[in-house]
């Protein structure tokens, strides 16, 4: 569990206040962990959201800890739990709190390009890389299982990357297909 300090609080409930009365904030994005839809560099336009609106695959914005993070939603938990993922991450993030979620990513900024994420042809694409992600945790949950009664609670991670390796790659090949590059032209 991630414990937050009182400023990370105020910081995230300023940030949430801000969004709920309708405007976007946007964040400068360091990490290459959503590579290749949005990269290092690039800038992300984040809205409020409501949790039971979001659906697989689309991109949030949530503190985890000390930093903020944009991944993808893969699914929320029986209990107040979200799962998380990076594009180019076999695994998962650790469950969180549905309350560290920030708001949604609306758009991309590249190279004084925009990325409209609500455009019909990409919501489609994300939520289709939202789904594979989606069985790729059923499948990364039923792994746990099997690797505790092969393995007796040994780490041994070999089992579950090789079966989720093949679904990651083909959530990398799909990107792939969709996005621009870094003169501002659309791959096809």
């Amino acid at each position: 569990m991630v414990m937050r300090t009182s400023l990370q609080n105020t910081v995230t409930d300023l940030l949430k206040d801000k969004l709920s009365e309708g405007k976007t904030l946007c964040f400068s994005v360091t990490s290459g962990s959503m590579e290749p839809q949005i990269r290092a560099g690039d800038r992300v336009i984040v809205s409020g959201c409501r949790v039971a609106e979001l659906k697989a695959g689309d991109i949030i914005l949530f503190q985890k800890g000390s930093i903020f993070c944009t991944h993808r939603f893969v699914r929320k938990l029986d209990s107040d739990l979200v799962i998380a993922k990076g594009d180019r991450q076999t695994g998962f993030d650790t469950p969180f709190h549905q309350s560290q979620i920030i708001g949604k990513v609306m758009a991309i900024e590249r190279n004084q390009r925009r990325i409209d994420l609500r455009r019909p042809k990409l919501q489609q694409r994300n939520n289709f890389i939202g789904q594979l992600a989606n069985i790729q945790w059923t499948i990364y949950s039923s792994a746990k299982h099997i690797q505790r009664a092969l393995f007796k609670n040994r780490h041994s991670t070999f089992l579950i990357r090789m079966i989720l390796s093949p679904i990651s790659m083909i959530i990398r090949l799909v990107n792939h297909k969709i996005f621009i590059n870094d003169n501002g032209n659309r791959i096809k």
